[in-house]
């Protein structure tokens, strides 16, 4: 008889599913849009982006009219200088926020792409079926701990899609694949999964540093 598990309480605002029954732990992360953790994550990383983006653009614009103001700065009133200064200062903060706001919306759009994708995960002793599929592709895997088998040797944190833009879970295997699973997911998400997979596969040292 299927019952919720009663350890390791998902993140807040978490929509995976799981259950136990007959000594097999079910995920099942279903198709859904960005919730207040992937967003927040996002608003975060997009800061650091566009203040990298926006110190560039700074940088050229200085090298192309730095030269320019020191040369008339000596004709200018104390009223000028002012008025430069304070339009500088209210173009350098609309260009930031211009900035951010763009990289946001890429990576928003990214993680709304990445959310798309089923994923449906079984994990036992020794044993873990994977069935993905969405925009990244359709898969399925059956990793067993047997001597002629890749196994599973480390569960981490991972980039996933050509711009690498959002997070997954990278199931690193014994003879090198890399498996990229639950894109978009946020990352407390993400090590709630490692660790219960690690547990319910009865092999936990294979996770001695679960998620870098």
């Amino acid at each position: 008889m299927p019952h919720a598990l009663d350890y390791d309480t998902l993140p807040p605002h978490s929509r995976l599913r799981r259950e136990f029954a007959d000594g097999v732990l079910t995920i099942i992360a279903a198709a859904e849009e960005p919730g207040p953790l992937v967003r927040r994550t996002a608003l975060h990383r997009s800061a650091v982006a566009a203040a990298i983006l926006f110190l560039m653009t700074l940088l050229v614009g200085l090298a192309v009219f730095g030269a320019v103001f020191q040369a008339h700065r000596r004709l200018m009133s104390q009223a000028t200088l002012l008025a430069l200064g304070t339009a500088a200062l209210v173009f350098c903060v609309a260009l930031f926020a211009l900035i951010w706001r763009l990289q946001y919306l890429r990576r928003l759009d990214a993680a709304a792409r990445a959310l798309r994708q089923n994923t449906v995960l079984a994990a036992s002793a020794g044993r873990l079926l994977i069935q993905t599929s969405g925009p990244f592709g359709s898969a399925s895997y059956d990793l067993r701990n047997q001597a002629d088998r890749p196994t599973v040797r480390a569960l981490r944190l991972g980039r996933c899609g050509s711009d690498r833009l959002v997070d997954c879970l990278e199931i690193l295997l014994s003879d090198g694949t890399r498996i990229h699973i639950l894109p978009g997911r946020d990352s407390a998400e993400l090590r709630w999964v490692a660790a219960a997979i690690a547990r319910a596969l009865g092999n936990p040292e294979k996770t001695p540093d679960p998620l870098k």
